[in-house]
């Protein structure tokens, strides 16, 4: 993308069309890089889960079900079980 349209989409993110990906898998597999990406410093930073999980919203996941995906999520990550089950492979 070049300079002047990554500049434009940070001035005016409203025009920017969001098409969610068609499968749960994907979304899910979004999902959790989102997630990750928000800890990556090792923080839990309250504005990132807000939007974190406007994002899951996006993405089509109900309200309802967004915390309990986003604990697992987390847990996931804290406990190292992802990067486990990437080395056994």
């Amino acid at each position: 993308m070049p300079d002047e349209e990554f500049m434009d989409v940070l001035k005016n993110p409203q025009d920017v069309i969001f098409y969610p990906p068609d499968s749960n898998r994907e979304r899910l597999n979004q999902l959790h890089d989102l997630v990750g990406m928000m800890m990556i410093d090792g923080n839990i930073d309250p504005n990132e889960v807000i939007r974190c999980k406007m994002f899951a919203q996006k993405l089509g996941f109900k309200t309802a079900v967004i915390d309990a995906i986003f604990a697992n999520i987390i847990n996931v990550f804290v406990n190292n079980t992802y990067i486990k089950a990437i080395l056994q492979k």
